[in-house]
């Protein structure tokens, strides 16, 4: 049984005070993946997700190895910048928030390509 078995829904956010944030949602009961983009305060782009592209990212987000992840990635010297988070809500209702401050696992790029790659 891997980690994202019992996941309901995934939300990564990334942005900073001037660009805005940008929302990138996998919903894993009602099969889709949205983009909500805050300085247009609305969703800008929704995808309907079949079982089989469930599975696949799924099976993608277990090779990220996310769940070994800390809990957070903060640079304390800096004041202004990239903010991020990733919240995993599981079918149990616990809900793990990782989150970051201009300070990424090693990984990250890789991550943040496959959340806005779902929703093209």
């Amino acid at each position: 049984m891997g980690y994202f078995d019992d996941v309901v829904r995934i939300d990564f956010e990334i942005g900073g005070f001037f660009g805005g944030f940008e929302t990138y949602t996998i919903n894993f009961k009602t099969k889709q993946a949205c983009l909500y983009e805050r300085i247009k305060d609305k969703y800008t782009k929704t995808k309907d997700l079949s079982d089989e592209k469930i599975k696949k990212i799924k099976n993608k987000l277990e090779k990220f190895d996310i769940e070994n992840w800390e809990d957070s990635y903060v640079e304390p010297e800096i004041c202004d910048g990239e903010e991020w988070g990733l919240d995993i809500l599981f079918k149990s209702k616990i809900k793990r928030k990782i989150y970051g401050h201009m300070r990424y696992p090693d990984n990250f790029d890789k991550v943040e390509n496959f959340f806005k790659n779902i929703i093209k």
